[in-house]
């Protein structure tokens, strides 16, 4: 027999799931409306507008639900897009930092740093395998995907793919201990 305890659980577990749904949804619309160029600026503004009270009004349910105190950034986070989305949701406690896109983008932006200082025959197809874990677009990372390429063709040697990596993907390398500036170390902080 069920109890008023498991209705409002069974309840709070729908709303956080139907939450976090839509919250991705808004999350892509964000993005979408970035990459879009709205040329009307009153248009712009008042959607901006919209999806900001929404937002706000929104992600204070969420956090509710979730137990979570609200703050203002956790609109601001949903505005940035998915990352922002992802985020919120493992502060909320509706998603692992491990399934975010973020930190797959972290991890395997620090494996192709580490290969990249590896010999070709040992790292090339290894980093195949890291790129395609990182969505297509997403920067710096598809430029050495197309500079990979042309290394596995022949076009351009070893070498071009090694210093590209050294200037463009600093970001990626290892972190000295203790170093907490990493978005894995922020993302942990917050929750």
């Amino acid at each position: 027999m069920s109890t008023d305890t498991d209705t409002i659980t069974a309840s709070r577990s729908y709303v956080l799931g139907k939450g976090t749904s839509a919250l991705r949804q808004i999350g892509e619309l964000c993005e979408a409306l970035r990459r879009t160029d709205l040329s009307d600026r009153q248009l712009r503004d008042e959607v901006q507008s919209h999806l900001s009270y929404a937002l706000y009004d929104f992600t204070k349910v969420l956090s509710t639900i979730a137990g979570v105190e609200w703050n203002t950034e956790d609109r601001d986070k949903v505005a940035q897009g998915i990352d922002g989305v992802e985020e919120l949701l493992v502060r909320y406690g509706s998603m692992r930092l491990e399934a975010t896109r973020a930190y797959r983008v972290r991890t395997a932006g620090e494996r192709i740093y580490e290969l990249a200082r590896q010999p070709k025959a040992e790292a090339r197809t290894l980093m195949h395998e890291q790129l395609r874990l990182i969505p297509a677009g997403t920067r710096p990372f598809h430029t050495l995907a197309d500079l990979l390429e042309q290394v596995t063709m022949g076009e351009r040697p070893w070498s071009d793919l090694q210093q590209w990596c050294a200037e463009h993907l600093v970001a990626y390398a290892p972190k000295p201990v203790g170093d907490t500036t990493s978005e894995e170390g922020a993302a942990t902080k917050s929750r």
